[in-house]
């Protein structure tokens, strides 16, 4: 694992910036978000390609991820 660097020092060349990680959301919470059944999100993940992540048999989801997807398939009139 990287060491982790302040902000305010300068990362050393060559090396990984610190991972940072997001509060991850749960189904029932982009479900919610977006107001569809929590069906809808499972097909959304299997047929759409909404990203999420699979941890002991649960989905989780990056809001960044959720955020840029929705960017890219939001359609506009």
């Amino acid at each position: 694992m990287p060491k982790h660097v302040p902000p305010s020092q300068p990362q050393p060349q060559g090396q990984e910036q610190p991972v940072i990680l997001e509060k991850l959301l749960t189904t029932q919470d982009i479900a919610d978000m977006l107001q569809l059944s929590i069906v809808k999100v499972y097909r959304l993940i299997n047929y759409s390609g909404l990203p999420s992540v699979k941890i002991d048999g649960s989905r989780r989801f990056r809001p960044s991820e959720v955020k840029a997807w929705l960017e890219q398939h939001t359609e506009t009139s």
